[in-house]
């Protein structure tokens, strides 16, 4: 691709975020405006809205990926003295509190959930399950499990946040007094 054209195509993107994050239905008349070129520019790299979305969600997937691959990298290179349950803390807490260019795209829509579990379902079982291996978090409650619940309330609160139902400090807040109650010191057994 010529450096014009990826320069084009980026400045689609970028301005494709701004404007769907301030109108999620706002046309691409407007986000070719927004991003200073033409429409039949913004044609030649998107035939459709939908497509820049795609094209969103792709790049949001693949730095999300990559978030958590950095946040979890020491812990999967099995060193010592690390707390499972601190890397993720840390890990959901810079997620929450940081602006994420990405975060309402990839919330907005309640079936991107299964999407979402479904990317990094694999990494974050593996994680819970070296925890639980470690004493590090409660082992009666299966991984998977474990897993697909952490997920599900991590996107609910990043939804309250875009919602504007509480800031993200408050609940990033409130999803780490959810990750301290998975400490075993924590828990409460039920027979």
């Amino acid at each position: 691709m010529r450096k014009d054209a990826a320069r084009n195509r980026e400045a689609i993107l970028d301005a494709a975020v701004e404007v769907l994050e301030r109108d999620p239905d706002a046309s691409v008349d407007e986000i070719a405006e927004e991003a200073g070129v033409s429409r039949a520019t913004l044609y030649r790299h998107f035939r459709t809205r939908e497509d820049i979305v795609a094209a969103l969600r792709d790049e949001a997937e693949a730095r999300g990926a990559a978030f958590v691959a950095e946040s979890l990298g020491p812990l999967l290179r099995d060193l010592d003295g690390l707390s499972v349950l601190d890397l993720l803390d840390e890990m959901l807490w810079n997620m929450l509190t940081l602006e994420s260019r990405y975060r309402r795209l990839m919330v907005a829509d309640p079936r991107r959930g299964e999407e979402i579990v479904a990317r990094f379902s694999e990494i974050a079982v593996a994680t819970i399950r070296r925890g639980q291996e470690r004493g590090q978090i409660v082992d009666d409650v299966p991984p998977p499990l474990l897993t697909r619940q952490l997920i599900a309330i991590a996107l609910a609160t990043l939804r309250a946040i875009d919602e504007g139902t509480a800031a993200p400090e408050d609940a990033a807040a409130s999803l780490r007094r959810y990750i301290n109650s998975l400490r075993p010191t924590a828990s409460v057994r039920i027979a």
